[in-house]
């Protein structure tokens, strides 16, 4: 299998994201003045911004990459009811849409229909798990480094590097990249990462842009009543 084949495997859990979400778009960017925040500092924020009573975080990001085999092209939408532990993601590209649910450690995937059973979330933030769904590629099986500030595309962001390896299907990857944080919420704003990997003992490599529209909070009693529930997108278990 071929890296951009296997990319719409590989960035929807790993990213959206978020990115999950997230590559490097003109350089990391010059250090600036001021106190770069810890890991912590930054969890403990975007929890923050991302929650606000009686409403669903909503945002749509864009995902566009060059490669080996071509260019690609992904948009994903993601809802999130972070004081419920709860979180949908639908990725959109040229092999159709793929749907997402998470509540609390479960998670459902339409890539994985033919088992009912859910799969079991990854935690981050400590116990946190549908709030991951905002920046799953700089979580999932990455190594951070240290945030700092940086200047990215004419403004102030703070800048969080990540890198990670992993092996899918016939192919070992290495995505090194930096994701760029709003410096007043820490929500992801854009993002850029590289990914090399050899399938069949040949090399192929690409390398993506992420931008991340405007976050909106939507009043829960203005979308679905199953938004949230796996049965909404086929499955027969019940959420509860």
């Amino acid at each position: 299998m071929r890296l951009l084949t296997a990319t719409r495997l590989v960035l929807f859990p790993l990213l959206a994201a978020i990115a999950s979400i997230l590559l490097v778009s003109c350089g990391s960017g010059a250090r600036d003045e001021g106190p770069a925040p810890t890991l912590d500092q930054v969890h403990e924020r975007m929890k923050v911004s991302s929650t606000r009573e009686g409403y669903i975080l909503h945002n749509t990001s864009v995902i566009r990459g060059e490669g080996d085999e071509g260019s690609y092209n992904a948009a994903i939408e993601i809802w999130l009811d972070v004081q419920h532990d709860l979180g949908r993601t639908s990725y959109q590209d040229a092999d159709g849409n793929r749907i997402q649910i998470v509540a609390g450690s479960r998670s459902w995937d339409t890539d994985a229909l033919s088992d009912p059973e859910p799969a079991e979330a990854e935690p981050c933030f400590g116990n946190e798990h549908a709030l991951c769904l905002l920046w799953e590629g700089a979580m999932g099986g990455g190594q951070q480094s240290t945030p700092a500030i940086s200047r990215h595309d004419g403004r102030l962001v703070v800048d969080l590097p990540f890198q990670s390896e992993f092996a899918l299907l016939d192919v070992a990857f290495q995505i090194e990249g930096h994701l760029y944080l709003d410096q007043s919420t820490f929500l992801p704003v854009s993002g850029a990462f590289e990914f090399a990997g050899e399938s069949g003992g040949t090399p192929t490599a690409a390398s993506f842009v992420v931008e991340f529209g405007e976050y909106d909070f939507l009043p829960s009693g203005s979308l679905p009543d199953d938004l949230f529930d796996p049965k909404s997108i086929g499955f027969v278990t019940p959420a509860s």
